[in-house]
């Protein structure tokens, strides 16, 4: 095909990744057999492509904002129509003749006007969204403006198709915009970056941290200058900070108030991008905290290629939920300090939370992406280590879980051991291991993981979510309901499916063999259990299991009965008629926080009174402490406990 790509700025004419994302993908297609050809703006540069970069553009600046007046002209020539910009691309169509066109960044030429053009020439195209670059096309333009081209309800925004980086930049772009985008298909998180130059090398004993980018406060550098302060007091000459980029470091360098600090850290200022490409290689983590939105961050990307671990922040553009906190600022500080969540269990009369992970998946299992066993396990053991030190501030009252390196048996059972030893309260296992290339449940290579269990009194959660959820993500699925009708159906189908594990367990011959046992469903809700009881009692008897299968002295519901506790938090129905059927002793109240479903606030009390109101209070005892208190071993609150625990309720 013929491919005319459209871009404000090509490299060497560079701002941020934008850019070299332009090129990258006009550097694929050629090299895939495409007649390729960029038309972007003027910029005294010399172009070195294998295909024609057409500097044929003016390029003006614009403002997104209110403007009146002389500014408001130039604002309008930037972002709606440049007449000198709409006639040269008119020309370079009817030059090339391209099958497609791919957007870039359209800012500063003329952007609806750009799109008119291409509307009636009949040419197919494709907008890459690199950033949410359709929104300052019609920011401060008034409405009888964008009506000249069809813009005032978007029409021009569905002639095209789109490729977005990242779910957040279609999420920003459709909230700032008030419309769906037709047509977008996601690719997050690519890059072609150019193969490093040297081998990794290896770790001298000094961690070196890298930063890549402008040096500017939103982008995070100075937390890092201040946690460089606080560690070199501690470890000094222990670390190296090497920060490449423009911007003036000279507000940070202020900030190195010690010797210590002085020495680990240093701004080298802008280099080549090869060379900073080749220093990822060696370092051992790369830094990435920026404040400010992004789309999805290149450099940690080309970090990651190079062996170097990439640390960010939410705002890094790997973005799940559709209006995720932007900072720290937004988010409640309970889900991220110890101390703040206790003050909030205080005000929500919340004694004991046991606490799950979600970075390496809800069954560890998203650690098996990184393809290393020695690094999978290291992980796993670096983050039981890490709610270990969470926990410490109280650890009566914050109870960790073991996450398992569940592929290693017994790595696992060592792993469990551990943990043990340091105060955890359970253990995380996937319910569904076959998922993962491992033995079914009912296999005898998991009677280690057992009887350590039992040995301990450990009980063992399967969590929703620790099988394989992109298969309730599929893109066809995405595109066809919509995203977050899609993430819904995802939501109930992962609770059915912890349905499907607890009869997959109880069919498989562990709990007649291991009596003792307990297990947890957790999250997974308790209104599909009394029918799975009672469809497994029924086919259980009508099929004769027990003559194939002597072991199983007992009915599925009695197994449940004795082994298995179950976990609701919103459900109202359940709780208030079908107790009876899952059985007082089984159920387990959660809240899920800080999760961004769980239940906050007053929506706790709500919950709990709107299932619970009916029920006599032995039994309201049971389902919101004492089967959890049992499970778990919590220690009871002193009397100093239940007075700070009011002190701080009535303050809030």
């Amino acid at each position: 095909m013929r491919v005319l790509v459209i871009s404000n700025l090509f490299p060497p004419d560079v701002i941020g990744g934008y850019e070299l994302l332009c090129q990258d993908l006009a550097d694929g297609l050629h090299e895939r057999g495409h007649e390729v050809r960029v038309l972007t703006s003027h910029a005294p540069v010399l172009d070195d492509r294998p295909y024609p970069v057409r500097r044929v553009f003016a390029r003006r600046a614009y403002a997104a904002v209110d403007l009146r007046g002389a500014e408001e002209s130039r604002h309008i020539e930037s972002v709606v129509s440049h007449a000198a910009n709409a006639h040269a691309l008119a020309r370079e169509i009817d030059d090339f003749e391209p099958d497609r066109v791919l957007l870039a960044n359209l800012i500063g030429l003329g952007g609806l006007a750009v799109l008119e053009v291409l509307r009636r020439r009949d040419v197919p195209w494709v907008w890459f969204l690199g950033d949410a670059a359709p929104v300052p096309l019609v920011d401060g333009v008034g409405t009888e403006i964008l009506a000249l081209y069809g813009a005032e309800s978007g029409d021009a925004f569905d002639r095209g198709r789109y490729v977005a980086m990242s779910r957040n930049v279609v999420d920003e772009i459709e909230r700032r915009m008030s419309r769906a985008l037709r047509d977008v298909r996601i690719v997050p998180g690519w890059i072609a970056s150019p193969a490093p130059s040297r081998p990794r090398a290896a770790r001298d004993g000094v961690t070196r941290f890298i930063v890549a980018g402008a040096i500017a406060e939103h982008k995070g550098i100075g937390l890092i200058v201040d946690a460089a302060v606080e560690v070199a007091a501690t470890h000094p000459g222990a670390f190296r900070v090497e920060l490449f980029g423009g911007g003036d470091p000279e507000p940070f360098r202020e900030l190195l108030t010690t010797a210590a600090a002085r020495e680990a850290v240093t701004f080298h200022g802008p280099r080549e991008r090869r060379e900073v490409l080749d220093e990822f290689a060696t370092a051992d983590v790369f830094l990435f905290p920026t404040h400010e939105r992004e789309p999805f961050g290149v450099a940690p990307l080309e970090a990651a290629l190079r062996g170097c671990v990439p640390i960010m922040t939410a705002t890094a553009g790997v973005g799940n939920f559709k209006n995720p906190p932007k900072n720290y600022d937004e988010m409640h500080p309970g889900a991220y300090d110890a101390k703040e969540r206790l003050k909030y269990m205080d005000t929500m009369g919340i004694w004991a939370m046991v606490m799950y992970p979600n970075v390496g998946g809800f069954g560890a299992q998203e650690f098996l992406k990184l393809n290393d066993p020695e690094l999978m396990l290291t992980c796993v053991q670096i983050y039981n280590d890490w709610q270990t030190e969470w926990a410490s501030v109280d650890s009566r009252r914050l109870l960790p879980i073991t996450s398992l390196p569940f592929w290693d048996v017994d790595a696992a059972v060592t792993e469990i051991r551990r943990c043990a030893t340091m105060g955890h309260k359970g253990i995380l296992f996937t319910g569904e291991p076959q998922f993962w290339g491992q033995p079914l449940l009912g296999d005898t290579h998991w009677n280690p993981l057992w009887e350590v269990s039992i040995e301990l009194d450990l009980p063992i959660s399967f969590h929703i979510g620790s099988g394989n959820m992109e298969l309730g993500l599929l893109k066809t699925k995405i595109e066809s309901y919509g995203k977050m009708a899609a993430f819904t159906e995802l939501s109930v189908d992962v609770f059915l499916r912890n349905g499907m594990q607890m009869t997959d367990l109880i069919m498989s011959g562990v709990l007649p063999r291991y009596p003792e046992i307990q297990f947890i469903s957790v999250e997974s809700g308790i209104g599909w259990i009394p029918f799975v009881l009672e469809a497994l009692d029924y086919q259980f008897q009508d099929n004769g299991v027990s003559k194939d299968n002597p072991e199983f002295d007992m009915l599925p519901s009695e197994y449940f009965t004795r082994n298995i506790y179950a976990c609701y938090w919103f459900e109202q129905t359940a709780p208030s008629r079908l107790i009876d059927k899952v059985g007082v002793d089984n159920i387990l109240f959660e809240t899920d926080f800080p999760h961004p479903t769980s239940l906050y606030g007053d929506e706790v009390h709500k919950r709990i009174k709107g299932g619970l109101s009916t029920c006599e209070e032995s039994v309201q005892r049971k389902i919101l402490w004492e089967n959890g208190q049992k499970l778990y071993k919590v220690e009871q609150p002193t009397a100093a406990d239940e007075a700070k625990r009011e002190s701080v309720a009535a303050a809030a």
